[in-house]
């Protein structure tokens, strides 16, 4: 049994499943779900996996020690690869140019903007957090990958409340920036943004 004296406090001690689906006319479950983690290690799971060089790496974060957290496999049994970042969770990963990139939420305290960090060896070592000019606190992002192009979807306000959800293109430089003007999606909040891709 654990304490929990605040809501928040649900999400610092889940147990992590991946379950097996297959969709046809409808959708069912295939097998047994697998756990891949238990709740003393304070997992879970926000932004879509990627799949790299034959490998699905899956993005997840420590609620207690707040920091980035990479499991790689083949899409049903799972390992740790890699940890990295401070005060920094939920990161949203992306391809390009012989790296993988991870954009990161904050938890505020005085941090206004996202952290970058990169690895060159499929997860398993990541470079020091960098400082990017995309506004961020403690609000997810999520990048999504269309027609060769790597799109981001976030809060784009310096306020302390969830406003402005904006979607916008990243160009892929040392350290990512944003192409144009963002196309603001909703000026009112929109906390924890996700997005599929038509695959048609």
């Amino acid at each position: 049994n654990v304490e929990v004296r605040r809501l928040v406090d649900r999400w610092k001690h889940c147990t992590l499943w991946i379950q097996k689906l297959r969709i046809t006319a409808g959708i069912e479950f295939v097998d047994q779900p697998v756990q891949l983690a238990n709740h003393h290690q304070h997992l879970l799971g926000r932004c879509s996996p990627i799949w790299y060089r034959g490998q699905c790496l899956l993005p997840l974060y420590n609620e207690i020690e707040r920091n980035c957290v990479i499991y790689g496999g083949d899409g049903l049994e799972f390992s740790r690869l890699g940890t990295f970042g401070k005060n920094m969770i939920q990161p949203t990963l992306w391809v390009g140019k012989n790296r993988i990139s991870a954009l990161c939420r904050n938890f505020g305290n005085g941090q206004t903007n996202a952290k970058y960090c990169y690895t060159t060896d499929s997860g398993l070592t990541w470079s020091e957090p960098e400082e990017t000019g995309i506004p961020n606190n403690n609000s997810s992002l999520h990048t999504v990958r269309w027609q060769n192009s790597n799109y981001l979807i976030w809060n784009d306000t310096r306020g302390t409340f969830r406003e402005r959800l904006a979607l916008g293109m990243l160009r892929n430089r040392q350290t990512p920036t944003l192409v144009k003007r963002p196309l603001i999606v909703s000026p009112a909040h929109g906390a924890y943004p996700s997005a599929c891709v038509n695959l048609h």
